[in-house]
C-alpha cells in the first residue's frame, strides 16, 4: 500500500534520483527535475560496511565511512531540501518536507557517524522550518525506532533479535507505522505542524539500548 493510498490523496512529493558522487563539491544542485521517481541518495554505497565502527578505531576505514554517511544522510538531504524549496518558491506553491531521521537523543554508540548526520538533519529541519515558513513550506522529521525491514538482514541474527528488546513495548514496529506517520505530517492533519520531530519508537527514547555491533561486556549487567 502506498503512502498516497493511505492518505487517500495525491501528496505530490517532489523527489529525484541522484548519486552523491555526482554532486559538485561546492554549491547547491543546479537542476532538479520534477518527476515522480524513487529518491535513492547514496546509491552505490555499501551500507553493510558502515556498521559497528567504534569511533576511535580503524582510522582510515572510519574516515571513509564517516564521509560516506555524512555525504549521504546529511549533505544529500540538504541538497534535496534546498532544491525542492527553490522549485516551490519559484512556482509560488506551498511545500512539505518530511525527513526520516533516527533516535539521537541519548547518542548512538557504535554508529557515531549516523548519529552526527541524523542530528544534523533534525536541527537543519528545525532551522529552515522557520526560515521557509513565509514561503508556506513546512519541514518536519520522523524518528523511527526498531522497524522490521530488510535493513535488519545486514545484522547477525542475535544482534537483530536484540532490537526487539530495545524498547518498553518489547516489539519492533513495521513500515506502516512510519508510512502513517508520514501521511499524518504530509496531509491536512499536519497543516499546523512544522519544525517538529515525530518519534515512533515503542518508547526506546525513554528506555532501552540499541547496540548494532553487539553490547560490550562492560555494559552487560549481571542479573544472576
Amino acid at each position: 500500500m502506498s503512502v498516497q493510498r493511505l492518505a487517500g490523496i495525491d501528496i505530490g512529493t517532489l523527489t529525484c534520483r541522484l548519486l552523491i558522487a555526482d554532486l559538485p563539491s561546492s554549491g547547491p544542485l543546479t537542476e532538479l527535475h520534477s518527476e515522480r521517481r524513487i529518491l535513492r541518495l547514496g546509491e552505490g554505497v555499501d551500507q553493510s560496511k558502515q556498521l559497528k565502527r567504534d569511533a576511535m578505531d580503524r582510522v582510515m576505514e572510519c574516515l571513509r565511512d564517516w564521509r560516506a554517511v555524512i555525504d549521504t544522510n546529511l549533505n544529500g538531504t540538504w541538497y534535496m531540501m534546498q532544491s525542492a524549496a527553490r522549485q516551490w518558491r519559484d512556482h509560488g506553491s506551498p511545500g512539505n518536507i518530511v525527513n526520516i531521521v533516527a533516535n539521537v537523543w541519548r547518542g548512538m554508540p557504535q554508529v557515531a557517524h549516523t548519529c552526527a548526520a541524523r542530528a544534523g538533519v533534525i536541527y537543519l529541519s528545525k532551522t529552515v522550518a522557520t526560515e521557509w515558513a513565509p514561503l508556506r513550506i513546512r519541514v518536519n522529521c520522523i524518528s523511527p525506532g526498531s522497524i522490521a525491514t530488510e535493513g535488519l538482514n545486514v545484522y547477525p541474527e542475535e544482534v537483530a533479535d536484540n532490537f526487539r528488546k530495545s524498547n518498553p513495548m518489547r516489539e519492533v514496529g513495521d513500515v506502516y507505522d512510519i508510512a502513517q506517520g508520514v501521511v499524518y505530517l504530509a496531509a491536512d492533519t499536519g497543516k499546523f505542524i512544522t519544525g517538529e520531530v515525530l518519534v515512533i519508537d515503542g518508547g526506546n527514547s525513554q528506555w532501552g539500548d540499541v547496540w548494532p555491533g553487539g553490547k560490550p561486556e562492560y555494559f552487560k549487567v549481571d542479573e544472576s
